[in-house]
This record gives C-alpha cells, structure tokens and sequence, in this order.
C-alpha cells in the first residue's frame, strides 16, 4: 500500500520544487499583502513506507532582508509539545552549469538600504518530514516562519504505521 493522502490533490505533488502547483494557495488579491500561505493535506497514513513524504505547498510575498535570513519549517507535536524544524529549501539552488554563459541577471544588491521597500514573491514545495525529521505517529501543527513573518498554523495527522 501506498501512503494515503488526503485531500487526494496533494497526492501527486513533487516536492521540493520551485513555482506553483495544483496545491499552491491563491495569492490574496490585496497588491500590499506580504505573508507567508501554507497548504498541506489533513492526514496521511503509509503502512511504514521508509521514506514518507508529505507535500506542503508555500506561496510567499516577503520582503527583501539583507542577508536572506532562512524560511524554517516549523511542526509541533499535539500530544508531546515537541518542536521540529527543518529548512524549506533543503537543497541550494544549482550553479550555473556553464560559466562561459553571461548571466543576464544584475548583481545581487548587498545592502539593506538598496532593498528598502522591495518585496519578492516565491512559489514551492516542501516535504514536511524529510525537512523536519519528525520520527512517528501524530498531529502537528506545522507553519512556516522566515524574518519574523509566519504562517499561520495547518494540522497535518500522520500515521506511519497504519494497517490496512
């Protein structure tokens, strides 16, 4: 048996991607909105699948900090009050392949006065226990912080070792 997912719409995400998917939530109509949106399934059940995966969709509008602090994946254990946390981005983002290429970007702006006022805006997928390490069964309130900025919380119920 595969891990059940529900709602099924997160069944088929990849996770671990940038941009939206068909779990990324709507982005307010507001054009002022900065904040931090988080969709994730209500439960997930796997008959002890080794590598259980369990998509979070973000949609974020942040403002630009200087350095980037982290976005942080944050899940809390209802019943023992444990914190896990992880990254949302697990992986860098790949270099250039060819360095012989010019890159049309401009150089990154290093100071935060160069910055002030700009907001940027980023679609991706996570994978809620590969990120935090979250060891068994549960419900946690899982959200995403980065910057002082947090989302607001979503249950995600776990079940590892459910049986048929």
């Amino acid at each position: 048996m595969a891990a059940e997912i529900e709602p099924s719409v997160f069944a088929s995400v990849e996770v671990n991607i940038e941009g939206p998917v068909d779990c990324t939530p709507p982005r307010p109509s507001s054009p002022e909105w900065t904040g931090i949106l988080l969709s994730a399934p209500d439960r997930v059940r796997s008959n002890g699948t080794p590598s259980l995966v369990v998509p979070l969709c973000v949609r974020a509008v942040l403002p630009v900090i200087v350095p980037a602090p982290p976005m942080t994946i944050v899940a809390i254990d209802r019943a023992k009050g444990t914190r896990y946390t992880g990254p949302a981005f697990p992986h860098p983002l790949p270099e250039q392949a060819d360095d012989s290429t010019p890159n049309p970007m401009p150089p990154p702006l290093r100071a935060q006065h160069e910055v002030e006022g700009m907001t940027a805006e980023i679609a991706f997928t996570a994978d809620l226990v590969g990120s935090t390490k979250i060891p068994g069964d549960g419900v946690f309130d899982v959200h995403i912080e980065r910057g002082g900025i947090t989302s607001e919380p979503v249950a995600v119920e776990i079940e590892m070792n459910a049986q048929p």
